[in-house]
């Protein structure tokens, strides 16, 4: 009986640090976002030439380079909500079947890929 309650206790505690962590990520990914669709028109910018999106990341200047950095960084913070959903279907006893391995690659491959943007400058 003990056992079950010091399971439950710890599922309840992986359970609060898991939302802890995705609400953090939100957070985090969501206020750059805000930043970019305010100051850079993001995403409607992407469909416009070429020209016209770098034209208008060069006038950006350094908050615009970082609030992509910081976008960047939150698909980071993705890493941690990955790993806190393989702790909790372990402490169920649910295999995982590698799908924290595909959040921690995707979330890379994001920061990769807005990283591009910090880049350009």
């Amino acid at each position: 009986m003990k056992q079950a309650n010091f399971r439950t206790a710890s599922s309840a505690a992986l359970q609060i640090r898991l939302a802890s962590a995705i609400l953090i990520f939100l957070t985090a990914a969501t206020l750059p976002y805000l930043w970019l669709i305010r100051h850079f028109g993001y995403d409607d910018i992407l469909r416009e030439p070429s020209a016209v999106i770098l034209d208008s990341f060069q006038r950006g200047g350094p908050p615009l380079v970082a609030a992509w950095f910081f976008f960047a960084m939150a698909a980071l913070l993705f890493i941690p909500v990955a790993l806190g959903f393989r702790r909790l279907l372990a402490a169920h006893a649910v295999d995982d079947g590698g799908i924290a391995v595909l959040g921690i690659g995707s979330a890379i491959a994001q920061a990769i890929g807005l990283l591009r943007w910090v880049l350009v400058m």
